[in-house]
């Protein structure tokens, strides 16, 4: 616990004098991301490169099938073409007026 305590300290120390309160607590947070960073790769804590690849591959496709469901954009003369169109949209816009 002494030595977290003197690196706190250090990081405290070693700010500008001109630092916000906001850059001094990001500047401790920051260094405990380091630390423990550090750490978890020293005990082998780690994710490989192909793996995170394939986690981040997984997400973009699951973002993708998401967005493919969405309601394609349709431009404003579409949209004038049919008079219910222009009242759905009014009534989404305005609500019950």
């Amino acid at each position: 616990m002494f030595a977290f305590k003197e690196r706190m300290a250090d990081a405290i120390q070693n700010q500008p004098k001109n630092t916000t309160h906001e850059e001094t607590v990001r500047e401790l947070a920051f260094e405990q991301i380091v630390a423990s960073s550090l750490q978890d790769s020293k005990e082998r804590k780690t994710t490989s490169n192909h793996e995170m690849n394939g986690r981040l591959r997984a997400e973009e496709n699951r973002m993708n099938e998401r967005s493919s469901k969405a309601v394609p954009f349709r431009s404003p003369p579409d949209l004038a073409r049919n008079n219910h169109n222009q009242q759905v949209i009014c009534h989404e816009v305005f609500g019950n007026n």
